[in-house]
């Protein structure tokens, strides 16, 4: 199948005590097959969060939804397909009512 391909960088900026970090980065390459930058928009013109965390919650859900997809018959997923299809299922129709071109 074909599929959008991301590289996704995690950098520890600090602790919640304020203290810096000295770890590296984390570096990943994902693959899925919705355009993640474009839910991103859709998702902050919705205004149905702020846009950082509008951007944070797309972009946890995609990679969060594609892994659990993959392994759907695993044992820690297996029960998981009908409360992520609702959730996608509900932003979805959030983008369509607030950006009624989406």
């Amino acid at each position: 199948m074909k599929e959008h391909r991301y590289a996704v960088t995690l950098t520890h900026l600090e602790t919640a005590d304020g203290e810096k970090q000295e770890r590296a980065s984390l570096k990943l390459e994902v693959g899925n097959h919705d355009d993640i930058f474009r839910i991103m928009d859709l998702t902050e013109k919705a205004g149905i969060l702020p846009p950082e965390e509008a951007r944070a919650f797309v972009l946890g859900l995609k990679l969060f939804a594609d892994v659990t997809m993959k392994h759907r018959d695993e044992p820690l997923f297996a029960g998981m397909k009908p409360q992520l299809t609702e959730i996608i299922r509900s932003l979805k129709t959030e983008i369509k009512a607030r950006v009624p071109q989406a």
